[in-house]
């Protein structure tokens, strides 16, 4: 995954990779969400994950040198599923959701 920066004059640097909820990696994405949501709903799900991202940049992904299947040289296996877990009941690490459900691996970008 591709994933371009903003130049920024104070340069942002990335952490260890966090884990976000459908829903937040659906706005990450897209910049929208579930249109099935009511408006109160949308309200107080944008206000927490606003909330979760005052201070930084949030990109969809992690950085290979967190990739469990990377080899000793750096490279990723063709097909990697370390950005994904399936299940969990850990909070998102965005909106504090703690909704069981799929997580998706992102990397937030601090300012060092």
């Amino acid at each position: 995954m591709t994933v371009s920066m903003v130049k920024r004059s104070v340069p942002l640097v990335p952490t260890t990779p966090a884990w976000a909820c459908v829903d937040c990696m659906i706005l990450l994405a897209n910049g929208e969400t579930d249109g099935n949501w009511t408006e109160a709903e949308k309200a107080e799900f944008l206000a927490r994950f606003e909330a979760g991202t005052a201070d930084c940049e949030v990109t969809l992904g992690m950085m290979a040198e967190y990739h469990e299947c990377a080899d000793d040289d750096g490279e990723m296996a063709d097909e990697c599923d370390c950005e994904e877990m399936t299940f969990s009941w850990s909070s998102c690490d965005i909106c504090r959701s703690n909704l069981g459900g799929s997580r998706h691996a992102v990397t937030f970008w601090v300012k060092p």
